[in-house]
């Protein structure tokens, strides 16, 4: 009987032993799971409420969407020299004007955004020029004239030479 109480405490024993060694790691280890599930779920709840504000944020600036593609336009992200000279040219024989020639002078990079000056020649009547300036200034581009000169003909029946420096924008 002692041997058979003696091998039960024994058996016991190794059985604790063994269940404490086996399943006290898993359990460990269902802890760790548990506790990254928790942070996940937290994480989860901050995505939510992140997209939920964006979604927000998206339905308030589609209010002003008008607005916001009239900046897209003033500030292109790609800016074509062509199509800008295109545009000039444009303005300038609307205005009454004639481009004789134009030129870009230099581009400075502040904070992002790109400055570009430019060089204009111009000829035409004084009326003319000041129906040019005005359409720049009413211009969808952002476009800012920096200085202008302008010589006056020497033959009455002759059209005023203008030099214009402008700059535009971009990103």
């Amino acid at each position: 009987m002692k041997n058979r109480l003696i091998i039960t405490i024994v058996c016991f024993a190794i059985t604790i032993g063994l269940g404490l060694g086996i399943l006290w790691p898993k359990y460990q280890e269902y802890k760790v799971l548990k506790l990254r599930v928790e942070n996940k779920k937290t994480e989860f709840s901050y995505h939510q409420q992140y997209f939920k504000k964006l979604e927000e944020i998206n339905s308030e600036l589609s209010q002003y969407e008008e607005s916001l593609s009239k900046i897209d336009s003033a500030f292109p992200v790609y800016f074509s020299v062509p199509a800008f000279f295109a545009n000039l040219q444009r303005i300038s024989s609307q205005s009454g004007l004639i481009l004789n020639q134009i030129g870009e002078s230099s581009i400075q990079e502040k904070e992002r955004i790109k400055e570009r000056s430019f060089n204009l020649s111009l000829s035409g009547s004084l009326a003319n020029f000041k129906n040019f300036l005005s359409a720049l200034e009413n211009s969808a581009k952002l476009i800012e004239t920096e200085n202008f000169n302008f010589s006056s003909p020497e033959e009455e029946e002759e059209s005023i030479s203008f030099s214009v420096v402008i700059k535009t924008f971009s990103y």
